[in-house]
């Protein structure tokens, strides 16, 4: 009985040893086969046998066969593969969860024992859009207190859409949003702002912002700029984690605050909305 080597190499490749490739690829070729009969056919040292036996009974690839004499067969491949998937996703979970556990305690014996004197360490600048989505949600999962928020079309996601955000109201984080109005779509820009509000946000409407913009905690600014030559909205987004610079651009946003529209407001202006609502 020939095994062929290229299917003991994929199996090695899955985490099979070799003789624990060998030894599954001989029962896949015969059922109800005794340690001897493997041992020949696979030639692996018997010996070994009982010992990878067992390991492969365990990963649920072979069986016992009940008689006076053991015997073994291999497992439907059909029910093998959903078996050894779920336990590489049980080992892939635990290792997650130990690296990440070990290198949150690394990380803190480096900010202990390293001096970072880097003067441009607490700037960054994003231009992929999937790190950006995951910054800005890091970012508002850790926020305390207060997030302030200029929104431009295109919008990217509103409240209702944003888990984090929801999760930030319920843990009583006040979040005070201007957003720019869509000219074009009034209707629908009004009706997503009423349900922005109606989740616990604090909102106000502006007929023009200057660039897209988040504080979060009076001390980490993340905003995106226009492409200086085509002036159109940019992936390229900077986060600068500095106090300093937050607080400038607070007096920046209540001045936009001071001067924006309430939703009330608005409502009235197009009362044609309100009129809808009733």
């Amino acid at each position: 009985m020939e095994l062929i080597q290229k299917n003991i190499q994929e199996l090695i490749t899955l985490g099979f040893s070799e003789n624990e490739a060998k030894t599954y690829l001989t029962l896949m070729m015969k059922s109800n086969m005794t340690v001897a009969e493997i041992a020949k056919a696979s030639k692996v040292p018997r010996p070994k046998l009982y010992e990878i036996i067992k390991r492969l009974e365990a990963k649920g690839l072979c069986k016992e066969i009940n008689g006076k004499i053991k015997k073994y067969s291999a497992i439907d491949p059909k029910f093998v593969s959903v078996n050894l998937i779920k336990q590489y996703e049980k080992q892939l979970a635990e290792k997650k969860t130990k690296t990440e556990n070990f290198f949150k305690d690394m990380a803190s014996i480096y900010n202990k024992n390293i001096d970072n004197n880097d003067p441009l360490e607490y700037i960054h600048f994003i231009k992929d859009k999937n790190q950006i989505n995951k910054k800005y949600s890091e970012l508002e999962k850790e926020t305390k207190s207060e997030i302030l928020l200029f929104s431009k079309p295109p919008f990217s996601m509103y409240v209702d859409d944003n888990k984090e955000a929801f999760n930030a109201l319920k843990r009583d984080v006040q979040i005070k949003a201007i957003y720019e109005m869509e000219e074009g779509k009034r209707k629908e820009f009004c009706d997503k702002i009423k349900k922005v509000e109606s989740a616990g946000e604090n909102i106000r409407v502006s007929y023009e912002l200057p660039l897209k913009l988040v504080i979060f905690d009076n001390k980490t600014v993340m905003f995106a700029l226009r492409d200086r030559i085509t002036l159109k909205p940019s992936l390229s987004t900077i986060i600068i984690e500095h106090p300093d610079f937050a607080k400038a651009f607070i007096r920046v946003f209540d001045s936009y605050w001071n001067e924006s529209t309430s939703l009330e407001e608005l409502k009235i202006k197009y009362n044609k909305y309100s009129t809808e609502e009733k």
